[in-house]
């Protein structure tokens, strides 16, 4: 039989520990800001871009077909938040 060996914490110097602690917690903050603050910051600006356009095939050939003054790309980048943060929240839990 092998002798069990000690884990790599019980031999850590004090400040290495602190360290590896506080990474940590700044890595949950950073993900707790991600998966909370996307959803609030595309929340806040749905009223920006937003398209008028009758939502029959006919309707939206006629916004394709349009001049576009820039509500058509912010929409697509809208969402294409919203599937990014969607891709991000599946991927973390």
């Amino acid at each position: 039989m092998t002798k069990p060996t000690a884990t790599s914490t019980q031999h850590e110097p004090t400040g290495a520990r602190v360290r590896r602690i506080f990474t940590g917690i700044a890595a949950l903050t950073g993900l707790v800001a991600l998966i909370g603050g996307i959803p609030l910051l595309l929340w806040a600006v749905r009223d920006v871009g937003t398209l008028h356009v009758e939502w029959t095939f006919a309707g939206l050939w006629r916004a394709l077909l349009r001049p576009d003054d820039g509500t058509l790309f912010l929409a697509v980048v809208k969402l294409a938040g919203w599937i990014t943060w969607a891709v991000l929240l599946a991927s973390i839990v």
